[in-house]
């Protein structure tokens, strides 16, 4: 009689845990789809996170970041389409929302649109990477200096570090047009643009300057990283590359 009394009681309390769970479990929803999100369960993630998004009593703020994760876990999954869907969902002075739309952009091969995406991220204060995407959506298809300049003067609040590499960039690349020594400017390049070397835009100047230094093994490398770039720069980057690589063959 005891034992089942015992056990009757043992039930009761696991039922009354599971109905405490059901009906309290909007804010632990999210932080469990958070959860499972940083150990890359996308899928699961994004099941909790809608769970979660059917809860009326969730808080504002919890609903805000259960958006975002499951915009974030359709990342995640490849799935550019469903986490557009949701991140335009976001409130709009949400930084993440922005950050996230940067990243299907990109990944899209529209940096236009990733660059306008992570600026409005990062004028709401985003941190983390979002100053180096920036950087590379908006100045990573430069064919001019003066749009290295831009980019910089629009990024030097958040990194300062980065504006200064994309000025030295810019120096070197209106230095270059104007016939300075292309040594001595590949060597203020490498030195003071580290930040910034990997940019389709400076890496077509690199090339550039090591073919005018007569170091055509150096300058092939370089050429085929720019032409092995994923996604593809954009047409008119392009362009401006092929002409540059064929004048400088020309000139050897």
């Amino acid at each position: 009689m005891h034992a089942r009394r015992r056990g009757g009681r043992v039930a009761l309390a696991f039922a009354a845990w599971a109905l405490a769970g059901c009906v309290l479990g909007g804010a632990e929803r999210v932080a469990e789809g958070e959860r499972l999100l940083a150990q890359g369960d996308a899928a699961g993630a994004a099941r909790v996170f809608d769970a979660a998004l059917q809860d009326p009593k969730l808080s504002p703020l919890d609903r805000t970041r259960a958006q975002v994760g499951e915009a974030r876990a359709f990342l995640a999954r490849g799935d550019l389409v469903g986490a557009k869907a949701r991140f335009r969902r976001v409130a709009d002075a949400v930084s993440d929302k922005w950050y996230g739309l940067g990243e299907v952009a990109l990944r899209e091969g529209d940096r236009a649109e990733a660059a306008r995406s992570y600026g409005l991220a990062l004028e709401r204060g985003h941190g983390g990477d979002a100053p180096g995407k920036f950087v590379l959506a908006a100045a990573g298809d430069a064919v001019t200096p003066d749009e290295l300049r831009d980019v910089a003067g629009r990024v030097r609040t958040r990194s300062a570090p980065l504006a200064d590499a994309l000025l030295v960039a810019a120096d070197a690349w209106r230095d270059l047009g104007a016939g300075g020594d292309a040594a001595a400017l590949l060597a203020r390049l490498d030195a003071g643009a580290g930040p910034v070397l990997g940019l389709p835009s400076v890496l077509v100047l690199r090339a550039r300057l090591l073919d005018a230094t007569g170091q055509p093994d150096e300058a092939a490398a370089a050429w085929q990283a720019f032409a092995g770039l994923a996604p593809p720069p954009a047409p008119a980057l392009r362009a401006y590359a092929d002409e540059a690589r064929a004048r400088a063959a020309l000139e050897r």
